[in-house]
């Protein structure tokens, strides 16, 4: 029987062509979707249709915070951006769960949503127009103050949740 050896010289390329070829996978922060040109973003306030005043400039925040924590867009201005992103909070709802045996609420959920639009001003087209939606449950009691405190912690919950989502959904589109 004869066994037939791999020339070094085709051997060689072979391997080298696999290992440049690599698994197609990339480390975080090193780009996602985004496009040569983008390379800033403007975040105003978000406008509020939802039913709980004054939760837009904590929820815009949160989007700003959650850009600048990833580092790959520069926040800026909305004249200088490259793109702009602007959005609606247009759910808000707070429901009940659970009850105790004197029916006093236990456990409730709050969802949280929002209609995104990114904006690229370099190319003057749409980049993306989407909805995001979160829940977070919290716990309540019969003391208002407590309940309100974790009404409150839920709400920052879901603020970080969206704008994670949000930027998911900028820099790599999913």
């Amino acid at each position: 029987m004869k066994i037939k050896t791999i020339k070094l010289k085709t051997f060689v390329p072979v391997l080298l062509l696999f290992f440049l070829a690599g698994c197609g996978y990339h480390m975080s922060g090193t780009g996602g979707s985004l496009r040569k040109h983008m390379r800033t973003i403007s975040v105003p306030v978000f406008d509020n249709e939802s039913s709980e005043p004054l939760i837009q400039r904590q929820f815009t925040d949160a989007v700003r915070q959650a850009f600048l924590t990833d580092g790959r867009l520069k926040l800026t201005g909305p004249k200088k951006a490259d793109l702009l992103l602007t959005g609606i909070i247009d759910a808000y709802s707070v429901r009940s769960v659970a009850f105790n045996a004197d029916d006093v609420v236990t456990e409730s959920i709050i969802t949280l949503g929002a209609t995104v639009l990114v904006k690229d001003q370099v190319k003057k087209k749409i980049y993306m127009k989407n909805k995001v939606k979160t829940n977070r449950d919290f716990r309540s009691n019969s003391l208002v103050i407590n309940s309100e405190a974790a009404r409150q912690a839920a709400l920052q919950e879901a603020y970080r949740d969206l704008a994670l989502q949000i930027v998911s959904l900028v820099i790599d589109k999913f």
